[in-house]
């Protein structure tokens, strides 16, 4: 493989066909759980107040939520580079 880009030679120092899966999956898995951490901390916080407890939109952040973790974790939708 070349060391050019879509938008010509790569810097110095650079190698564009090193392997950077660890450093994507890190990333996301980091963001998965902020974002997790969050809708279990707004849930927890309208549980615990006095009133009505959950509504729709709570409902629908739940769904959005674990709907998003098993769409990432469904290996259709990952593409992987495989070199021939």
């Amino acid at each position: 493989m070349s060391n050019s880009g879509a938008w010509g030679d790569a810097p110095p120092g650079v190698d564009l066909s090193e392997n950077q899966n660890g450093d994507i999956i890190g990333s996301v898995v980091a963001i998965m759980v902020i974002g997790l951490a969050s809708v279990i901390l707004r849930l927890i916080t309208r549980l615990m107040k006095t009133g009505p407890g959950l509504a729709m939109d709570d409902y629908v952040i739940l769904f959005a939520a674990v709907r998003g973790n098993a769409i990432s974790h469904d290996h259709r939708f990952v593409c992987f580079y495989r070199e021939s």
